[in-house]
């Protein structure tokens, strides 16, 4: 077994254990779920050359991760994954520690509120109110990536929609990694990929999604579930979803309708891989791929190339 293969197959042993855990025990208490998940980036490698720093942006901390030599005129907007409740900016500081090398520049990751304490759209005003302070600090929207996975992707999302809305400044891009944009799990690839997928399932997506929608009074509002937002304006997209994620056919239908309301969208899909397996970044070479696809996309929409 290559160590691909067994980076791989260490991360889909992580999940399925803690999958089986959660449909053994469907009380299972939020602060387990956040211990355990807390662990979700230990199989990636440090990024080399990068240091991080703990600060604050519009009231809310953030980590920094600044890679030797990086562009500071340039900031990637990283919203972690893990259904709202779950995760933070150290269960996601390896992988976009290494986005940020990948890329050139600073990545800013928001450790926004979380629900259930913090309904929704607690995450959301966070994630802008942290990107609010890089454009009062004068950097310029075009200047900006939003980058996020899972729920992040969803964040990511909703905050280009709020800039663009709010402050009429669009974000340079967006990319989404194995994005949860439809609480109510309708596509078929919850029955395709059913057996293959580690860690989802229709009814423990949609268990997360009474979580997440608690504090608005309709699944699909468009905030927390892109799938019904208007897409139209929305900067450069790129989605990758690995191919064995129940999330795929809503990653697969996300990109056709941004698509078709203008976008300019690029769709990849991983063979074979598991949710977020970015995560393995620096020790399986699957991942790797992916992240210096992210970071050559980012660097032409951030006029780093």
């Amino acid at each position: 077994m290559s160590a691909t293969e067994a980076s791989v197959a260490a991360y889909e042993r992580f999940f399925r254990s803690f999958k089986e855990a959660v449909v053994a025990d469907p009380e299972m208490p939020l602060e387990r779920s956040r211990e355990v998940l807390e662990h979700w980036g230990d199989l990636a490698a440090e990024p080399q050359g990068v240091d991080y720093r703990v600060g604050s942006a519009g009231g809310v901390e953030v980590l920094w991760a600044t890679p030797a030599e990086a562009a500071v005129d340039r900031v990637i907007v990283c919203s972690h994954g893990g259904g709202y409740s779950c995760g933070s900016m150290h269960s996601h500081r390896k992988v976009y520690g290494h986005v940020a090398r990948a890329t050139g520049c600073r990545a800013m990751i928001v450790n926004f509120r979380r629900v259930p304490e913090h309904p929704y759209p607690a995450p959301l005003e966070d994630v802008y109110a942290a990107f609010g302070t890089l454009l009062a600090e004068g950097i310029a929207g075009e200047r900006i990536a939003l980058v996020g996975d899972s729920a992040g992707a969803a964040l990511s999302l909703a905050v280009a929609r709020q800039a663009i809305e709010s402050a009429g400044v669009t974000p340079a891009a967006v990319v989404c990694l194995s994005p949860w944009v439809d609480l109510e799990a309708t596509s078929a690839s919850y029955e395709r990929n059913a057996a293959r997928d580690a860690v989802n399932s229709r009814e423990l997506v949609r268990r997360m999604g009474e979580v997440a929608a608690a504090g608005v009074s309709d699944r699909r509002d468009p905030r927390l579930a892109p799938l019904h937002a208007d897409l139209a304006g929305l900067p450069p997209l790129y989605i990758q979803v690995g191919g064995w994620e129940t999330f795929l056919g809503e990653a697969e239908e996300l990109a056709a309708r941004a698509a078709a309301a203008g976008v300019r969208v690029r769709l990849e899909v991983f063979p074979a891989m598991q949710h977020c397996f970015q995560q393995l970044a620096g020790s399986a070479a699957v991942a790797d791929e992916a992240v210096r696809e992210i970071g050559s996309w980012l660097r032409a929409r951030l006029g780093l190339a």
